[in-house]
């Protein structure tokens, strides 16, 4: 009984060590195709999130508590850019401009300054702070002007 216990534990790790040697393999890093194309989708999901949600339920006197989601993408966004711009990612079809990787703490300062506007915006949606968040959407607005200006070439 010992003998064909052990002989089938010997089949089985040889079974499972032919099984790991042929599972898939770890994805790529994305290429900077891939990463522009990340960049221009986020830029413009949050350019609709700000204009068609945000700066709309402003303009249209909507209850701002239904645009808790809106700013929170907005911050989200804010926070997930700086790893959308390794070195290297510039060039092409980018709008980024070579200054970003040479002034990169600012860089990364302006993508903070966008998360934590809008994380206080969400904050103002959810207490129902019409007039706050108003005030604090276009503190949002400027955020994303004051890098696009310093970041991105037209």
């Amino acid at each position: 009984m010992n003998a064909l216990f052990a002989a089938s534990l010997a089949i089985a790790a040889t079974a499972s060590a032919a099984g790991a040697a042929q599972a898939p393999a770890a994805p790529a890093s994305p290429t900077v195709e891939q990463l522009q194309t990340a960049r221009f989708t986020g830029m413009h999901m949050a350019a609709t999130l700000l204009n068609r949600g945000i700066k709309a339920a402003v303009a249209n006197h909507r209850d701002v508590r239904e645009q808790v989601h809106e700013a929170e993408g907005l911050a989200y966004w804010g926070a997930s850019i700086p790893g959308l711009f390794p070195a290297g990612s510039g060039g092409g079809e980018s709008s980024a401009r070579p200054e970003i990787w040479t002034n990169w703490g600012d860089f990364e300062a302006k993508a903070t300054d966008l998360r934590r506007a809008a994380g206080r915006l969400a904050g103002l949606a959810r207490a129902g702070d019409t007039a706050g968040f108003a005030t604090q959407a276009a503190a949002v607005e400027a955020a994303c002007a004051a890098c696009h200006t310093a970041y991105r070439a037209d």
